[in-house]
């Protein structure tokens, strides 16, 4: 019971993982690591080997990238 406290849901985390982000964007983690490799379009932070995302930049990608809807 003491980890499940000490453990923030990933909502609640600033840092995600490419795992964790990919869950939180709804897409594969694959998706993330093609996007890291090929096309940079997501910020992302390296620390050593390891990969996080700052859920603040995957907020504002999303905002970004809406589509409005067609006029009728």
């Amino acid at each position: 019971m003491q980890n499940a406290q000490n453990q923030a849901a990933p909502e609640q985390k600033r840092w995600l993982s490419p795992a964790e982000a990919a869950c939180y964007l709804g897409c594969s983690k694959n998706f993330l690591d093609k996007d890291r490799f090929q096309l940079r379009r997501l910020p992302f932070t390296k620390l050593g080997r390891s990969i996080k995302y700052d859920i603040r930049d995957l907020d504002a990608h999303l905002e970004a990238s809406k589509v409005a809807p067609a006029a009728n």
